[in-house]
This record gives structure tokens, sequence and C-alpha cells, in this order.
């Protein structure tokens, strides 16, 4: 009884004190016992009550953003992912010029020096770097005001429900690698239900460039029936078992230099970086329901809200996606060497 009680007491003390859906959830699945999918569904309705302002806030954010009227691609709820171009959406070609003279001064830079961790974001990869700094952003703000355009949020978060955040703004750069680890296998994200990453091609894409390879919604729903445990990497053989007895092939994420594909990398099977010849180099922008599951620890956009913006013309709902209030922000921006998850 003793014992009982003092988990009673134990869990209730570290409720009133966690903000993150991360603590929540570990407390839950790991201190607890409660079955994962079970802890994730818990840990979605607890978000909402811990920041009911926030979910209305930005409901009616999404009502009147759903009044703007914009000529944009459609994302699908029975389609889970969408194709667009640069070239047709605002500040498109000035991220692809900024992004390719960011990976030039990176390859120039690397010809002469060894390497340079100031080059370099912290989040890397053994077959994958993040080229993309907060000084990067910061000071090429057409990046900032590109993801967050009308034309790009409006689908979006029509497709979440919500006004979105931007988890993750990356700019990756992949050499040939013979590696098959992380990312490489197949997977599903895991923050939320839904969630939604851009991907745009900085150079020309091909299959023997390591595209990221998905599957279809149909086929990923099947592929997640079909294996014990959809959280964990999946080999080769299971999904080419499944999408043989579909007769349907994998989409891959191929083409020119400014192509974009935006996928629910949730909801689709996924995986990339197989880089065979040549490279890969592609900008990804994480956007996320604030009431996630999981939230992101995103270094480059930490402490950049409303307040570094300059010029006007910013879209009113910019402070919810770089989430403006600075007790909400630091649940989702980790500073470099801060550990988030106690």
């Amino acid at each position: 009884m003793a014992k009982q009680l003092n988990l009673v007491l134990y869990v209730l003390y570290r409720v009133a004190k966690l903000r993150r859906g991360r603590e929540f959830l570990s407390l839950l699945n790991h201190k607890i016992g409660i079955n994962l999918s079970l802890s994730r569904k818990i840990t979605k309705i607890w978000k909402v009550i811990v920041f009911p302002v926030e979910w209305v806030t930005r409901k009616l954010a999404q009502k009147r953003l759903n009044q703007v009227n914009v000529d944009t691609f459609s994302l699908c709820d029975d389609i889970g992912w969408a194709v667009t171009s640069c070239d047709q959406l605002p500040w498109g070609r000035e991220t692809l010029k900024i992004c390719q003279n960011l990976v030039d001064s990176h390859i120039q830079h690397q010809a002469t020096h060894d390497c340079d961790p100031s080059f370099v974001n912290a989040v890397t990869k053994s077959f994958r770097i993040d080229l993309l700094t907060r000084a990067d952003l910061l000071s090429q703000q057409d990046l900032l005001r590109f993801a967050t355009s009308p034309e790009l949020v409006l689908p979006i978060s029509h497709y979440l429900r919500t006004i979105p955040v931007i988890g993750h703004y990356e700019l990756w750069l992949s050499y040939p690698n013979s590696t098959l680890e992380s990312s490489q296998c197949w997977h599903f994200d895991h923050e939320d239900k839904r969630q939604v990453k851009l991907f745009c091609l900085i150079n020309d894409v091909w299959p023997e460039n390591g595209p990221t390879n998905f599957l279809s919604l149909n086929a990923s729903r099947k592929l997640r029936a079909s294996i014990s445990n959809p959280y964990s990497r999946i080999i080769d053989s299971e999904v080419e078992s499944l999408i043989g007895v579909l007769q349907e092939q994998s989409h891959q994420v191929t083409g020119q230099a400014g192509a974009i594909t935006l996928l629910d990398t949730v909801r689709c099977a996924h995986m990339g970086a197989r880089v065979r010849q040549g490279k890969r180099i592609m900008l990804m922008i994480q956007y996320v329901p604030f009431h996630c599951v999981l939230e992101s620890n995103c270094h480059v956009l930490v402490d950049i809200n409303s307040s570094n913006l300059t010029g006007g013309g910013w879209p009113e709902y910019v402070p919810h996606l770089l989430i403006d209030n600075p007790d909400k922000n630091i649940l989702w921006r980790a500073k470099p060497g801060q550990n988030l998850i106690h």
C-alpha cells in the first residue's frame, strides 16, 4: 500500500511540473507502465488540457487564414502528399538560390579547411550533414518568408486542422555512402497523428543520388498493420513483399532543383539518403501541431521570433509558427548542449 501511495504522489508531483509531451509520455510509458499506444493518446489529451488557450487561438487563426484567397496546391486527407515547385511559390526561387549559395560556401570552405563546427549544425548523422545555422536564418530572412507564406501554410494548416509550429528547418547534404541505419531504413515518424515535411531539392536528384522514397497512404496502412512494432525500423524485405502483393511501387522525391514534395511522414512510410553516386542536397521544413505528442528540439530556431524579423508584410499567424511566447518556445527549441528531456 505504501509503495502504491508513493507512486501516486510521485506521479502527481511530476505531472504538476511537466509541460513537455516527451516527458509526460515517458512518465506514462516507462515509469507507470502504460502501453505506448495508450500513453500517446493520453499525452495528446493532456497537451490540450495544459495549453487550452493555445489550442483556441490556433483554431481561430486557422479560421481567419481559411478566408485568404490564394492560388496554391491541395494536400488531401486521403492521399497524404502533394507536389509543387519553387517556381510556383512566393520566395521559392530566392530560397533555392540561398540554399545553393550556402552549400557552395560550405564545399569551398571544406576544400581549404579541416572540419569547422561553425559551418555545420550540431544535428548531423554519419550519412547526412545539416548545414543550416541560426545565423543563416537571421541573415537570409527570405528563407523564413518562404516557410511562412500563405501559399504553404494554408494547405498545410487545412491538412493538420490547426496553425502548426515550424518544428525543424534543415539543409541536408548527403554524399555517397554504404550505410543502412537510422532514417535510411524504412520507418514511420511518430511526432503526432499527422505532420507535414516539406522536401525541396536543391540540386538535381535521381535514383542513384539517394532520394527520399515513400509508400502511398494505402500501402503504408497495410505495412503498419503487418508489422509487430510500427515504432521500429522496417527491413527492406518486408516492404518489398508488401508492394509486390499490392502491385505498386514506392514513390521517389526526384527531379530537377526546385522540385518540392510535401509528405505526411507519420502516415506514410519512408526512407532516404542511400546515396550511391553524386550527392543529394535537400531543404527540409517540418510543420507539426503545437499540441503534438513529441515536440521537436530545433537548434537553429532558438530565440527566433517576430522580434527578429525585418521588413513588413509578415502574415499575422507568424508568431504561432515561430512560438513567440518564451515560456512555450523553450519546450521546442533546444539551445546547443542543452538537454530538454529530464
